[in-house]
């Protein structure tokens, strides 16, 4: 044994008793299910590697959460209670494009987990069941993890290098809504979080995609949990 044996570890299950599918949110239901799965050869020797994946579901949840608490506060009609706050605990749209960043960034780090050796040793095409996620690594690629205007790629052309630079930063004008009534016309007295949720744009050669962390969140988590559950129920050998 050594520190990549589950078995070197006392790993809890903190909800015994309970059907996995009864289990919320889903990073707890993965953490359940590698403490149920101690006798699974993968996490005899790679332990550390799949319980560590948690992690990136756990954050997945923490910043749609915390991106949800920002947007409900600048939502409000009580721009006075806003206003009462000092400026560093003031929510702002900054802020709200801080969580949607460090919710790519983990995005990334799912994505290169699930299309490690390890993942594709038990699962062979693995990118056919987190196609969502790998749809949104455009983001990653090209603004967050390092800026294409910073250290450009093949294909990273001088007239798509300025835009992606600012798909994530509403304080260099890349705000863009995705309206909740598509029909209904802005109300300049309604504040625009009330009408409308926060849609991310980018592209890259002939891709645009487009991230809203509210629509595209359930999906994110649900691909993640999916990948993580199929790799410890196929991969027992």
């Amino acid at each position: 044994m050594g520190p990549n044996d589950i078995r070197e570890y006392r790993v809890v299950d903190r909800h015994a008793g309970i059907p996995l599918d009864l289990i919320e949110p889903l990073s707890e239901r993965a953490w359940t299910l590698v403490a149920r799965s101690s006798e699974n050869k993968l996490l005899h020797r790679e332990y550390l590697t799949i319980a560590g994946a948690v992690e990136f579901l756990r954050g997945f949840e923490y910043h749609a959460q915390r991106y949800r608490s920002l947007v409900e506060a600048l939502a409000t009609s009580e721009s006075t209670l806003l206003e009462s706050l000092s400026p560093e605990k003031r929510p702002s749209n900054q802020h709200i494009d801080h969580e949607a960043v460090a919710y790519i960034n983990r995005l990334g780090q799912f994505y290169y987990f699930a299309t490690s050796r390890l993942v594709l040793s038990v699962i062979p095409k693995p990118k056919l069941r987190i196609k969502r996620i790998t749809e949104l690594m455009i983001f990653r690629n090209k603004h967050s993890a390092h800026r294409s205007v910073d250290w450009p790629k093949e294909g990273d052309t001088p007239e798509n290098r300025p835009y992606q630079a600012m798909s994530m930063c509403c304080s260099l004008g890349a705000t863009t809504w995705l309206m909740n009534e598509p029909k209904r016309p802005v109300d300049g007295k309604v504040p625009m979080w009330k009408q409308a949720v926060r849609q991310y744009q980018i592209s890259s050669g002939n891709t645009w995609m487009d991230f809203v962390v509210e629509r595209d969140h359930p999906i994110v988590i649900g691909e993640a949990y999916v990948l993580f559950q199929d790799l410890l129920t196929s991969g027992s050998a």
